[in-house]
């Protein structure tokens, strides 16, 4: 009994890669989360849109590295603009909660 499920587990397991790299081949997008930069498509979950609030950074890391820029110093650059854009964030957040409070 147990060689006929470790089989079938075999089965199924060679079924299911050759299905996803079936989709792969057809330029579906078979990964469970989206890369940095782009979300799934609600309406099709094989599907990539551009999420443009972060494919910004994306654009701007490609400039900076394109523009001589060693990968430390874009590193700094990114994590000293996301301590800013934090501190702004929360600043807006706690405004927001304050003008709803009054």
């Amino acid at each position: 009994m147990n060689l006929i499920n470790e089989e079938y587990a075999r089965d199924i397991s060679r079924k299911t890669k050759a299905s996803l790299e079936t989709k792969r081949k057809e330029g579906k997008y078979v990964y469970p989360k989206a890369p940095y930069g782009y979300i799934k498509d609600p309406d099709d979950k094989y599907h990539l849109i551009i999420d443009e609030k972060k494919a910004e950074n994306v654009r701007e890391v490609y400039n900076l590295y394109l523009s001589g820029k060693s990968v430390t110093s874009i590193t700094k650059h990114m994590k000293e603009k996301s301590k800013r854009q934090n501190f702004e964030d929360y600043w807006d957040k706690k405004k927001d909660t304050e003008d709803t409070i009054k």
